[in-house]
């Protein structure tokens, strides 16, 4: 660089020099959420929480899970919007809740974090993602009048019968939508696969690039 002419310094500022700066600041952002997240990681409540989730996926440990989410709501949990991804998680898994239990963590939510969230359960609740049961996920009497003399009255009336039979099995009933694309989909891993919720040797060597 002893010889190197001013129009060689501007093109070493302009691409070296400038891919360092953004290669650094690049850097220094990775690190921060390796920090963030490592920190989190190490939290009791972490695990705690990755268990819930895994209940919850798994159709597990319902009153548990109730009563954990009930308890960090008790608590005035700081972030809200952990309590209403838990809420929204239990809701979808389950086909929507049982109206005791849904009024209960509503009131709950609304006397802890304010009646100002009300729109914003009503909205969870027309996207059916925060909801109660609904009347067709709850079996329904197999004595149906079968006068009716229209095809498609009659088409009606088999196809509620085929809906009866289904959900008249205690394990059909028990067994949401949302359970049948997860193991269709295999969307979560066995319960006998343990989640590992520190990090270890071979993921700093990841985050940070060690041989």
């Amino acid at each position: 660089m002893i010889d190197a002419t001013i129009g060689d310094l501007k093109l070493l500022v302009s691409t070296d020099v400038k891919g360092i700066l953004t290669a650094k600041k690049q850097l220094t952002r990775h690190l921060d959420l390796c920090t963030d997240i490592y920190d989190k990681k190490k939290a009791n409540d972490f695990k705690i929480q990755l268990e819930m989730e895994a209940d919850i996926l798994h159709s597990q440990n319902f009153d548990e899970v109730v009563s954990y989410i009930h308890t960090l709501i008790c608590r005035c949990e700081p972030n809200k919007h952990r309590v209403l991804q838990l809420l929204c998680l239990l809701s979808t898994a389950n086909n929507g809740l049982t109206k005791e239990t849904y009024e209960l963590l509503c009131r709950s939510f609304l006397q802890a974090y304010g009646y100002e969230n009300i729109p914003l359960l009503y909205k969870l609740e027309q996207l059916y993602l925060f909801h109660v049961k609904r009347s067709c996920d709850i079996p329904i009497s197999t004595n149906t009048n079968t006068s009716s003399s229209s095809s498609r009255g009659e088409a009606l009336i088999r196809m509620g019968r085929q809906v009866t039979q289904n959900l008249t099995d205690k394990t059909q009933t028990q067994k949401t939508f949302f359970q049948f694309l997860r193991k269709r989909l295999n969307l979560t891993p066995d319960n006998n696969q343990q989640v590992k919720t520190t990090p270890g040797p071979d993921m700093v060597k990841h985050n940070f690039n060690i041989n």
